[in-house]
C-alpha cells in the first residue's frame, strides 16, 4: 500500500495501479453470514466476486484482504465469550463484588466490598498465579479509591477464566480454592 492508501493489483506497480484504477474497494473476504456459518465461499467473498463484477468497465479495482476486524466473528466473539464466563464467575464466586459488564474491550472493572485494597489482592492473587491490575493508578485524585481493580482477559483461555477466579476470591478471603 503506497501512502494514499492505493493496493496495487498482482504484478501491477503502485503508480500503474493509480492510474488505471482511481477507486479502489477493499472487501473482506473471511467475513462470514449472520449465522457466523464456516460454509465456503464465505459471504465476504461472494461480496468481493459480485462487487467485482458490478464494477467491470466502471475503473474501479476491488481487492480482497483477510479480516478487517470489523465484525463480531472471530476475535471479538472470542472476547465476548470471555467476557460472559469472567462475569458468570464473578457473579458465582464474588457475588458482593461489582463488575462492569458492557460490551467491547479486553478487560473488566471490578469494585471489592469496602476495606478492598487492590493492591493488596494484587500481591495475594499473584502469589496464587492470578494477575489483577489495581485500579487507583487510573483515577486522577488526591484520594485515590483502593477498592477498584481491572482484570485483563485478553490472553485468559476460556478454561482458566472460573479456577482463576476462585482463586482471586479464596485471595480475598472469600472461598476456599478449587482443589
Amino acid at each position: 500500500m503506497d501512502r494514499d492508501g492505493i493496493f496495487p493489483a498482482d504484478g501491477e506497480s503502485e503508480s500503474e495501479c493509480a492510474a488505471a484504477h482511481p477507486v479502489t474497494i477493499l472487501v473482506c473476504s473471511t467475513c462470514r453470514d449472520e449465522s457466523g456459518s464456516d460454509a465456503h465461499p464465505h459471504a465476504g467473498s461472494i461480496l468481493a466476486r459480485d462487487t467485482s463484477r458490478a464494477a467491470t468497465g466502471e475503473n474501479i479495482h476491488v481487492r480482497t484482504v483477510e479480516c478487517l476486524g470489523n465484525c463480531k466473528r472471530r476475535l471479538s466473539a472470542a472476547f465476548e465469550e470471555r467476557r460472559k464466563r469472567l462475569v458468570h464467575a464473578i457473579d458465582a464466586f464474588l457475588p458482593e463484588w461489582r463488575s462492569t459488564d458492557s460490551a467491547g474491550g479486553t478487560s473488566l472493572w471490578l469494585e471489592g466490598p469496602r476495606g478492598t485494597d487492590s493492591r493488596d489482592l494484587a500481591a495475594a492473587a499473584a502469589s496464587r498465579s492470578v494477575i489483577i491490575e489495581p485500579g487507583d493508578r487510573f483515577f486522577d485524585r488526591s484520594d485515590k479509591p483502593t477498592r477498584f481493580m481491572r482484570l485483563g482477559f485478553s490472553s485468559i483461555a476460556l478454561q482458566h477464566i472460573e479456577p482463576g477466579i476462585r482463586e482471586l476470591a479464596t485471595a480475598a478471603g472469600r472461598r476456599p480454592a478449587a482443589a
